[in-house]
């Protein structure tokens, strides 16, 4: 794995540091090295989504793995990252989404 495809977890974490409390946990399943949980946020994004919550998965080199998003209006997230295989200057793919509840989620995974 070359180091430009790392996707350091300090650095995404500058990026969204004002936007809510960020709470770190050891990752209980054994896949991941630690789960980083942003609870809170209040991060509107210019496509019209609405994030409220943001878990960030990491391997034991703090490069992040998976992200989960939670909020309202993430069909609309999903539509741009579907073009665009970017979400917040990380090159991801969507893994998994679920609309039908009040509190929406979407999950990416990172290319690396």
């Amino acid at each position: 794995m070359e180091d430009k495809s790392k996707h350091n977890l300090n650095q995404f974490i500058k990026k969204l540091q004002y936007h809510g409390a960020i709470q770190r946990m050891n990752d209980m399943t054994g896949r991941y090295n630690e789960k980083v949980s942003l609870n809170d946020l209040n991060m509107k994004l210019p496509c019209g989504a609405y994030i409220t919550s943001m878990i960030l998965l990491t391997d034991t080199e703090d490069n992040i793995k998976a992200i989960a998003c939670r909020g309202t209006n993430l069909s609309s997230l999903q539509k741009e990252v579907w073009w665009s295989n970017i979400f917040m200057g990380l090159p991801v793919r969507i893994s998994g989404t679920d609309f039908d509840s009040l509190y929406q989620l979407i999950i990416f995974a990172t290319l690396i």
